[in-house]
C-alpha cells in the first residue's frame, strides 16, 4: 500500500510538471504570437545589451531572420553613432529602472534614415536577471508631415508679410519696421533714411497697354529693388505704384547714391511696351524728425517735388524750397 501511494504521488508530480511545462510552452507561444502580430517593433535585451528576442515585424523591417541578431549588441549591428545613442538610452533605463521614451534612428542598406519613437523599460525575470524591453514606432511619416506643416505655416507667415505682385514687404510690415528702425536710430544716435519711389505715368501705361503690362513693370521693379538692397534694408510696396525703401545707417549722401544707382538701372532696363521712369523722394533723419512715419511723409513731399520738376529724378527733402519745408 505504501508503494502504491508513493507511485500515485509520483504520478501526480509528473502530471503537474507536464502541465506546467505545457503551460509554459503555451504561454511562450502566446507571447510570440502576440508580439509577432503587433503593429510595431518589439525586442528584449539582456543586461549586456544583447538581443534575446525581436518580433517578426522587426525581422521583416530590416530583412533578417528571427535569429540573425540574437546574442548581438547594437555595436555589432549599427554604425557607431547610432549604436552609441541606443546604448546610452539602454543604460539609462537599466540604471534608473524607470521607463523612457526617445527618438532613435536606424539606417537601411540603401542609406535611408528612419526615425523611431522608442519606449524602453526594464524588469527582473523569475531568475532575478535584469532585462530590457523595447517598443518602436516608425515616426518618419509623422515627422515628414510635421516638417511639411511647419514649412507651410512658415510660408503662410511669409505670404502675410509680402506683397504678392512685387515680392516686397507689404504696408503692415513697413509701418512696424519704420518705427522700430526709428527707435533704434534715436537710441544709438545713428543715421537713417527713407526713399519713396513713384512710377511716372503709370496710369497712362495701364490705359494704353492694359493692367497686365503695369503688373509686369511692378514685378520687375520689385526684383530690381530687391537686388540692390543690403541685408539690413527693407523695401515695401507703399501704394499702387509706390515703393518705400528703409535704409538704416544711411546718411543723405549715401541715400542719393543709392537712389541714383537705382534710377540708372531703371533707365538701362529693357521694359515691355515703352521705357519706365520714376520720381524719387528721399529724407534723412534729423533731430526734428518726430517719428518713422513722418520721415516717410517728408520723402513723399520730396517725391512730389520731383514730379513737379519734370519727373525721372531724385529730390531730397532738404532741397525743397523753404516755403515747402
Amino acid at each position: 500500500m505504501r508503494i502504491k501511494g508513493r507511485n500515485v504521488a509520483l504520478g501526480e508530480i509528473l502530471q503537474s510538471r507536464h502541465e506546467l511545462e505545457l503551460e509554459l510552452r503555451l504561454s511562450e507561444e502566446r507571447f510570440r504570437t502576440f508580439m509577432n502580430h503587433a503593429p510595431f517593433l518589439t525586442f528584449i535585451k539582456d543586461e549586456q545589451g544583447r538581443f534575446l528576442f525581436y518580433n517578426q515585424r522587426m525581422a521583416e523591417r530590416f530583412g533578417i531572420s528571427l535569429d540573425a541578431w540574437l546574442g548581438k549588441n547594437d555595436f555589432e549591428i549599427w554604425p557607431e553613432p547610432i549604436a552609441r545613442t541606443m546604448n546610452a538610452n539602454d543604460r539609462e533605463v537599466m540604471a534608473s529602472g524607470e521607463p523612457i521614451e526617445r527618438h532613435e534612428e536606424t539606417v537601411d542598406r540603401d542609406g535611408a534614415v528612419t526615425t523611431w519613437k522608442v519606449h524602453k523599460f526594464a524588469w527582473r525575470n523569475a531568475r532575478g536577471q535584469m532585462l530590457l524591453g523595447g517598443i518602436g514606432v516608425d515616426m518618419s511619416e509623422e515627422l515628414s508631415r510635421e516638417k511639411a506643416l511647419a514649412a507651410a505655416n512658415q510660408q503662410l507667415v511669409q505670404l502675410a508679410r509680402l506683397d504678392s505682385l512685387t515680392g516686397l514687404a507689404n504696408r503692415r510690415v513697413l509701418d512696424d519696421q519704420v518705427e522700430y528702425e526709428f527707435r533704434i536710430a534715436r537710441r544709438h544716435k545713428m543715421p537713417m533714411a527713407v526713399v519713396l519711389i513713384d512710377l511716372d505715368n503709370f496710369k497712362r501705361r495701364n490705359d494704353l497697354y492694359g493692367h497686365a503690362s503695369g503688373d509686369e513693370v511692378l514685378r520687375r521693379l520689385g526684383a530690381m529693388v530687391n537686388s540692390n538692397l543690403r541685408a539690413t534694408d527693407l523695401a515695401a510696396r507703399y501704394g499702387g505704384e509706390e515703393i518705400v525703401i528703409l535704409l538704416p545707417g544711411a546718411g543723405s549722401e549715401g541715400t542719393r547714391i543709392f537712389s541714383e544707382r537705382l534710377r540708372d538701372s531703371m533707365r538701362a532696363e529693357s521694359w515691355p511696351d515703352e521705357p519706365v521712369t520714376a520720381s524719387f523722394g528721399t529724407a534723412s533723419l534729423d533731430d526734428a524728425t518726430p517719428s518713422g512715419r513722418s520721415l516717410i511723409a517728408l520723402a513723399d513731399r520730396a517725391m512730389y517735388e520731383a514730379k513737379r520738376a519734370g519727373k525721372d529724378r531724385v529730390v531730397d527733402y532738404r532741397e525743397l524750397p523753404s516755403t515747402e519745408i
